[in-house]
């Protein structure tokens, strides 16, 4: 990454928050909206059967697991807060 680039993130705290988007377990094609191949829910209002949870890419849960992504140089950005 440019070396300008990485100070002026850093000077405006910039971090990449965990999320579903960057999350393992988040499934999306190209949308905002996606689902969850870790959690279920028994889909009551059509079939009443069990389906993958709907999810939006900024969400988050405690079973956040950093996914197979390619951050590049932003990698040093992810937050390591809980």
């Amino acid at each position: 990454m440019d070396k300008n680039k990485t100070i002026a993130l850093k000077q405006i705290d910039y971090k990449i928050n965990k999320s579903c988007g960057v999350c393992s377990h988040g499934i999306f094609l190209g949308k905002s909206w996606g689902m969850c191949n870790k959690h279920t829910y028994n889909h009551q209002k059509h079939t009443d059967t069990v389906r993958q949870l709907s999810i939006h890419q900024s969400g988050h849960c405690n079973s956040f697991a950093l996914g197979k992504i390619d951050l590049h140089g932003f990698a040093e950005f992810l937050d390591k807060g809980k």
